[in-house]
Formats: C-alpha cells, sequence, structure tokens
C-alpha cells in the first residue's frame, strides 16, 4: 500500500499554520502532486484559507509560459517560467505577480502580518531533474529570490547577484 503524500489537515493544524505564517514564518506552496487534483486543492486550501491564499477549485489548466511579471522581489531578473498541468492560484489576499500572457494566474503572494507566503500553480519547479529542459527559463533565479524574500528580513539574507543574461 502506498501512503499518501500527506494527510488531511485539521483545523487545529491549519490555525497552528496560520499562527506560524503571521507570527514571521515564510511558506511556499506548490500544487499538483497527485491525480486527483480536486482533492489536493481542498486538502491544501484548507491549509491555507485561514491566510487567505489558496487555490481554484475551477481552474485547472494551467498550461504555458508565465511571461507577464509584476516589479516584485519575487520576480526581479525573471522573464518566462513555464507552467505544465498547474491549478491557478486564487486567493484574496494574493497579489497575482506572476501570469500567462492570456491572463491565467501561476504566482500570487503576499504580506500576512510579519509572514510572507508564495503560491505556485504546480509542482515540476520542486523538481531539478527537469530544469535541464528548462532553456530561456529563469527557474534557479526564481527559487534564488523566492527564498531570499520569504525568510525574515532581519535573517538569512545574502545578495543576489545580477541577473546573467
Amino acid at each position: 500500500m502506498v501512503a499518501p503524500a500527506h494527510h488531511e489537515f485539521s483545523s487545529a493544524e491549519a490555525s497552528a499554520f496560520e499562527a506560524w505564517v503571521r507570527g514571521g514564518g515564510g511558506v511556499m506552496s506548490t500544487i499538483g502532486y497527485t491525480s486527483d487534483q480536486r482533492t489536493e486543492v481542498a486538502n491544501v486550501n484548507k491549509l491555507l484559507g485561514n491566510l487567505g491564499v489558496g487555490y481554484s477549485t475551477t481552474k485547472f489548466d494551467l498550461w504555458g509560459n508565465v511571461d507577464t511579471w509584476l516589479t516584485h522581489p519575487v520576480s526581479e531578473g525573471i522573464s518566462k517560467i513555464k507552467t505544465d498541468n498547474g491549478i491557478e492560484p486564487d486567493g484574496p489576499a494574493g497579489v497575482t505577480i506572476g501570469s500567462l500572457s492570456g491572463g491565467n494566474v501561476a504566482l500570487q503572494v503576499a504580506q500576512l502580518d510579519r509572514g510572507r507566503a508564495a503560491i505556485w500553480g504546480d509542482d515540476w519547479i520542486t523538481y531539478d531533474s527537469e530544469w535541464a529542459d528548462s532553456q530561456g527559463q529563469q527557474v534557479e533565479r526564481f527559487w534564488l529570490n523566492l527564498l531570499k524574500w520569504l525568510s525574515p528580513p532581519t535573517q538569512c539574507q545574502v545578495p543576489v547577484p545580477p541577473p546573467v543574461k
């Protein structure tokens, strides 16, 4: 028997998670690890919902290149990252900073009291084995920017090098 990637989150876990993030924690959420996307979204939204961030329950067709970026520390030096069978982030506290040219949302970020959240609409960027096929994309730079922004501003801060052209 194969164990599920994670269990169904309880209200107590969601409340504890909310307190940790709002108290200064940083969270990056990705999605698309199971074939049952609706159940995965419902469970992840249960964890993220108290923060006002999460995923759409209807927009399951996130395919293509994220090539529209608003100015933000996470998007610095980023011009393109692909999505492949993703789910659009959709939360009232989320600010869309990355989308496909057709308007599909790929990345939302949120400042949540002293904490921060980034909600990415796909999972492939977590597999560095897939990065070999990412020519013309700035996946490594994205992760560097993201981890720096999610870290407490007074801790773990290192200079980010200028973009390589």
